[in-house]
């Protein structure tokens, strides 16, 4: 079965004063050339040995969750604080070979939580671990190990992989091949935890249409190995980059078919946008886009539901400095059964800091009384398609080295798919992060 993904290519480390990799291609006609991206932070500047360094991150993460079951009625609001510690190892004794492990421990602190919430235990994960293997012929990389798989907007996957990874590139076309599973070997090692086994098979080429702009074709299946039987295939095709200097653009398109639970599965999905950029003090900028994801008005038959590949973030930046939930911090869904407005201002005080105002209105495709991963606790009535607006205010601050900073703020006002009396769920978040 085959498995169609996604982006960007990280798996190794970025080491100061390190061998320079192997030299790039020649550049193709439109004078670009495909580079995969090996680099994946936290950045290891710190050297042990002449071969060996490290580095690491120290954050404190501070979450607030109000009224999520859209009653104000009832008591479950959450204040959690999370601690972690991220320390990376890397290994370079020749220019073409690295070994990397990035280790972390962390835990979730309850300030108020809601009653019959379990308690959360401190986790030390082996995040990842693999070996790279740089230009082992002209063009052609290879990463073993468990690995950080992650497209430039996460809207195919974020996640960390156990899997064997091929990279091939050529002038302005490049090509991943991989295949994977999430936690083959156990992520926790204080805690026992399994994954369920999802095989996947992935396909992505790309072909740059300039120095800042990509287009990527791919092809993702996931064999499902467990009782739910989940075996789906995405076609689909990726673009992002400047249309001018004043324009960013990003498109994102794909068709699922294949079977869940016994049913049919086929839908379709797209996101399309753009961040305008004016040439003046601060940046200003203004971002509109629009996704769809398909949904079913006949659950007798074919599932028509679009659903994205279960490893997908939906994370990105627009012009600012710290990236956003683009479809909504409170809300945060798939997109399936879905259609999302967008609208965003932006401004950049400094050259490193940012302040987005980011707008989204909600409607369903088909009226349903559920919703497909979602963070608010309560369901639409499946009368009304209408799920309502959300305003989000985002805040990052990265001006002092080694330090970032980020607030944020969000509110979702539920819309006549919700009962009359439902009430706004609101969401704070702080985030403050040291390197080393």
């Amino acid at each position: 079965m085959c498995l169609f993904g996604a982006t960007a290519l990280l798996a190794a480390q970025r080491v100061a004063e390190s061998e320079p990799l192997a030299e790039i291609p020649s550049e193709g006609p439109n004078g670009a050339a495909v580079q995969f991206d090996f680099d994946d932070p936290p950045d290891t500047k710190n050297r042990l040995t002449q071969d060996l360094t490290f580095g690491g991150k120290v954050t404190l993460g501070f979450d607030y969750e109000q009224d999520y079951d859209l009653d104000r009625d009832e008591d479950d609001d959450l204040a959690t604080w999370a601690p972690e510690l991220e320390v990376a190892f890397s290994y370079d004794p020749y220019p073409w070979f690295r070994g990397f492990l990035n280790l972390e421990v962390k835990r979730e602190f309850q300030i108020e939580e809601p009653d019959g919430r379990a308690p959360q235990e401190t986790e030390f994960l082996v995040k990842e671990a693999f070996l790279n293997f740089r230009e082992i012929l002209p063009g052609v990389s290879m990463t073993l190990g468990r690995q950080e798989f992650k497209d430039e907007r996460e809207w195919l996957y974020d996640e960390d992989l156990d899997a064997v990874r091929l990279f091939l590139r050529y002038s302005d076309f490049g090509l991943e091949v991989s295949v994977s599973r999430e936690e083959l070997v156990d992520k926790d090692l204080f805690n026992d935890t399994s994954a369920d086994e999802i095989n996947n098979y992935f396909l992505f080429g790309r072909y740059a249409l300039g120095d800042d702009s990509e287009l990527s074709p791919y092809l993702f299946f996931r064999d499902d190995r467990t009782s739910s039987d989940e075996d789906l295939i995405f076609i689909g095709l990726s673009s992002s980059g400047e249309l001018t200097s004043d324009i960013d653009y990003w498109v994102q398109a794909a068709h699922v078919r294949g079977s869940e639970d016994g049913t049919d599965v086929s839908g379709y999905g797209f996101d399309i946008g753009a961040t305008y950029t004016l040439d003046a003090s601060w940046e200003p900028s203004l971002t509109l886009g629009t996704a769809f994801g398909s949904g079913d008005n006949d659950p007798d038959d074919t599932d028509r539901n679009f659903r994205q590949t279960g490893l997908q973030d939906n994370n990105d930046r627009f012009n600012g400095v710290t990236s956003v939930k683009y479809y909504g911090e409170v809300l945060d869904p798939e997109l399936s059964n879905l259609f999302v407005l967008t609208a965003g201002l932006g401004i950049r005080p400094t050259k490193r800091s940012s302040i987005d105002l980011i707008y989204h209105h909600y409607r369903q495709h088909q009226a349903s009384d559920e919703l497909r991963d979602v963070s608010i606790d309560a369901d639409p009535d499946g009368q009304d398609r209408t799920l309502g607006n959300a305003l989000d205010l985002v805040v990052g601050y990265r001006e002092i080295e080694n330090f970032n900073a980020e607030a944020v703020f969000g509110l979702f006002a539920p819309g006549a798919a919700f009962s009359n009396d439902a009430s706004t769920a609101y969401f704070v978040g702080i985030e403050l992060e040291i390197s080393f």
